[in-house]
């Protein structure tokens, strides 16, 4: 709060933060669970691995990996 806002004005820009940080949470907690699901990211296998073909995305083979990358 700096010198010019009341304490209300204060009171409700911490509100919003705390609603903010909330839906930042929710978000992140909803990629985690995809990605360990397997519906969407990447996925590094060793270059002599068969990793499955993904149905939507794309395998990038390198000389030492494998990155697989799925879109949803």
């Amino acid at each position: 709060m700096t010198a010019g806002q009341s304490l209300a004005e204060g009171a409700a820009g911490i509100a919003l933060l705390h609603l903010e940080v909330g839906r930042w949470e929710a978000a992140y907690a909803a990629l985690e669970q995809a990605i360990a699901d397997g519906v969407s990211g990447a996925t590094l296998y060793p270059a002599d691995a068969l990793p499955p073909a993904p149905a939507v995305g794309r395998i990038f083979r390198k000389q030492r990996t494998q990155l697989v990358m799925l879109w949803q």
